[in-house]
């Protein structure tokens, strides 16, 4: 009997019929949850109180702030928050930070 890593080297279990089933259910998955994160959500909040796409709304706020000329206040944590409430519609929740440091051209 094959123990471990070993069953997937030859990945005999693997056919075509079996890689349709398991994509069909994870898309099914995925889109159960994609629906219930937006009918539970209320003001761009999800049910946490969190902003819809956590993480995206830092990378947004900052390619909206350069790409309005305010590229260094990206860096400047007070000012990111404000402009990620501005598009969040207000709301407040913990802070996202932008981790990403400049580039050097």
């Amino acid at each position: 009997m094959k123990r471990g890593a070993e069953i997937f080297m030859d990945a005999k279990w693997i056919s075509p019929p079996r890689i349709k089933a398991y994509t069909t259910i994870l898309m099914v998955a995925f889109a159960i949850a994609v629906a219930g994160m937006i009918l539970t959500a209320r003001n761009n909040m999800d049910y946490m109180h969190r902003p819809l796409g956590t993480d995206f709304i830092s990378f947004w706020t900052a390619s909206k702030m350069a790409l309005t000329g305010h590229v260094t206040d990206v860096y400047a944590p007070n000012l990111h928050y404000a402009a990620q409430q501005l598009i969040i519609g207000g709301a407040h929740y913990n802070y996202t930070a932008f981790f990403y440091p400049p580039a050097i051209c």
